[in-house]
């Protein structure tokens, strides 16, 4: 995502703008380590849901897979 140019109409998506690459920066962490945990255990399949779980409903890695199998 280097050197894009990324062209905005106004102030107001600017600030969307910031704030999307605000989260992404904060939750990309979490997002690999589900990528990683999920590629050992070869259940890349359950990627989407496990997300999904962990973020919406605050639920640790470990027991939202669990709960999917």
């Amino acid at each position: 995502m280097k050197n894009k140019k990324i062209k905005v109409k106004n102030k107001h998506e600017l600030d969307a703008l910031a704030a999307a690459l605000i989260a992404f920066k904060h939750y990309q962490p979490l997002l690999n380590k589900i990528d990683n945990h999920l590629n050992q255990i070869n259940k890349n399949y359950l990627n989407k849901q496990i997300k999904n779980t962990v973020l919406v409903k605050d639920i640790p890695i470990k027991k939202a897979i669990d709960d999917y199998l």
